[in-house]
């Protein structure tokens, strides 16, 4: 059987089952390929593409060795995933205390949440959406990024967005077990029917309900969570998914798996070029020779094959004097030359950069305004997003991901309620983002900018101040203004 491999933890197993589907199938694949790229496990896939193009002859005698340095998609979406670079502020209207949940000893904060959405959004960008799944213990909340390809969708019509039943394929390890198996399956949840919601884990070989095994708990020791039993509800009734969805763009569709899938066609086309530039700045190094009429002198080494012809090699060296000697056959000038290489490795490396730099483009970013070339800039490994550029990226998505992060958080205050691990505010979330912090000289700039205007009486003082700190309200901003004039007055 066909084994594969956890892009986390890096053990074998057997593959995640087949989908129902044709659809869900060819969405799972490249999905699966997408992830490969951004998790450093696509060696093969670039093998394959290898010898495709170059041939098979050709790439065995190369070694069958591919250069995986340049990592076009993932290098893209890392450097445009800044939205976490700095735990965002959060808020809520509501009386009630928020700090046990995303206080500085909160629960969210202690599960490490922040530290795992740089990642969930990075992943957002290039697989174009991820789940982050909220469950709880006796004592605290935890959270586990779940992949879409690994995961089915049902959806209403009027919300073709929005899951009410989610599959997810789990690899469980099976108790008892002498010889510690494992066994894929399906958490099931569903909520399409709000009066009779569900949620089993289902074997995926063949259909066995295993909620019994792997759901039981001393209240419910049959693993039955359907009907009043589910456990995932709002505080008034409505049951939920314990999934927080994240996109990068509202594409009005649950999946979204073939947009910019261009970035990563020509990320592993440029690991093609990359292999070939390690060959040619060997050919460029120690250039093929041929001679005519003349062969080495000394021993060398002979082979016979099955005619009964020889032939005679000698291993050569750029240190070692070559004495040649005329064919006895041979009438004429011998001749020894060397064929010229057929592009430099420094045009080819260009070459390659301009690649790479139009590759970038297809993942939403203007060359002229966002990408900026740093160190040699003949070299495609300089890729590189401006600070300028990132906080635009920020800006473009950062609706996207404020929905996901209000979801998330209704999701863990609910949870973390039913639990009993505290009262907890389940609406009513707002965040501010903080901007990547600006450079001295592109303060200065937007300062002198900002002054200039509020003396020229063309913009007033709090929406000075509110472009200053991106994300706060008007009344926040006028809040500020008034303590900040009366602290000046008392210490003035």
């Amino acid at each position: 059987m066909a084994h594969t491999e956890d892009t986390d933890t890096g053990i074998r197993h057997s593959p995640p089952p087949l989908p129902k589907s044709s659809e869900d199938f060819q969405r799972q694949q490249h999905t699966r390929l997408r992830r490969r790229i951004m998790y450093g496990n696509h060696e093969q896939d670039v093998k394959d593409r290898t010898r495709n193009q170059v041939g098979i002859t050709r790439f065995e005698a190369w070694g069958q060795h591919v250069d995986l340095s340049s990592n076009v998609p993932e290098t893209i979406y890392t450097q445009k995933a800044v939205q976490y670079d700095q735990t965002p502020s959060i808020r809520n209207d509501s009386t009630q205390d928020i700090s046990g949940l995303v206080g500085v000893d909160g629960l969210m904060t202690t599960a490490g949440i922040w530290q795992m959405m740089p990642r969930v959004q990075r992943d957002a960008f290039g697989l174009r959406v991820m789940f982050v799944r909220v469950s709880a213990t006796d004592t605290e909340l935890t959270y586990r990024p779940v992949y879409p390809d690994l995961c089915t969708a049902e959806v209403f019509s009027d919300q073709p967005d929005k899951p009410v039943k989610l599959s997810e394929s789990r690899l469980y390890s099976v108790p008892n077990s002498l010889d510690s198996g494992r066994e894929w399956c399906l958490d099931v949840l569903d909520i399409s029917d709000p009066d009779a919601p569900s949620y089993k884990v289902i074997r995926a070989s063949d259909g066995e309900d295993r909620s019994p095994v792997y759901l039981a708990t001393d209240d419910n020791p049959e693993g039955d969570f359907t009907g009043s039993t589910y456990p995932y509800r709002l505080s008034d009734g409505t049951p939920i998914l314990p999934y927080a969805v994240y996109r990068p763009v509202k594409s009005g569709k649950m999946w979204d798996a073939r947009t910019e899938s261009r970035v990563f066609d020509g990320g592993l086309q440029a690991m093609v070029y990359q292999t070939m530039f390690a060959h040619i700045m060997r050919n460029a190094s120690w250039a093929q020779k041929w001679a005519i009429g003349v062969e080495p002198a000394g021993t060398g080494t002979v082979d016979e094959n099955e005619d009964g012809n020889s032939r005679r090699s000698t291993i050569t060296d750029p240190a070692v004097l070559l004495i040649f000697e005329q064919l006895a056959d041979f009438e004429g000038q011998p001749t020894v030359g060397t064929f010229p290489v057929s592009v430099t490795p420094e045009e080819f490396q260009a070459a390659i950069g301009r690649y790479e730099r139009h590759v970038a483009a297809a993942a939403g970013l203007e060359p002229s305004d966002v990408m900026r070339m740093s160190g040699d800039p003949r070299s495609g490994y300089a890729l590189a997003i401006s600070r300028s550029g990132q906080r635009l990226q920020q800006r473009k998505h950062e609706e996207m991901f404020r929905r996901g992060d209000q979801q998330l958080l209704t999701i863990s205050a609910a949870i973390a309620n039913r639990s009993g691990l505290g009262a907890y505010p389940e609406t009513g979330w707002q965040l501010e983002y903080r901007s990547l912090p600006k450079t001295p000289e592109e303060a200065k700039a937007e300062s002198d900018f900002l002054n200039s205007e509020v003396a020229a009486g063309m913009m007033d003082v709090v929406e000075s101040y509110r472009r200053r700190h991106p994300g706060i309200t008007e009344e926040q901003a006028e809040s500020d203004l008034v303590k900040i004039r009366d602290t000046n007055k008392r210490f003035s």
